[in-house]
């Protein structure tokens, strides 16, 4: 049985990525240092947002790839299997 995945976003400038079958984040990409969105990996941060984010998508076909568009006039494309922008 596949993971089915859904994502949120908003004003705290993180998205949180659900995985529908435990109904909590499975993936927290969170406000980071000064007021930028950043994801802490092993390998390293990326950072993202730095206002509000509106509009969250995944691109068909791509299972574990989100898109963003946030009130800082940014898009980011991130990579769920990194974690990264």
């Amino acid at each position: 049985m596949a993971v089915q995945l859904f994502a949120s976003a908003g004003s705290d400038r993180n998205i949180r990525v659900y995985d529908a079958s435990k109904g909590q984040p499975s993936l927290e990409l969170k406000s980071g240092g000064a007021g930028s969105l950043s994801i802490r990996t092993s390998d390293g941060a990326s950072t993202g947002h730095s206002n509000s984010v509106y509009a969250l998508t995944w691109v068909p076909g791509q299972p574990d790839i989100v898109l963003s568009g946030g009130w800082d006039n940014t898009v980011h494309v991130w990579d769920c299997r990194t974690g990264t922008s």
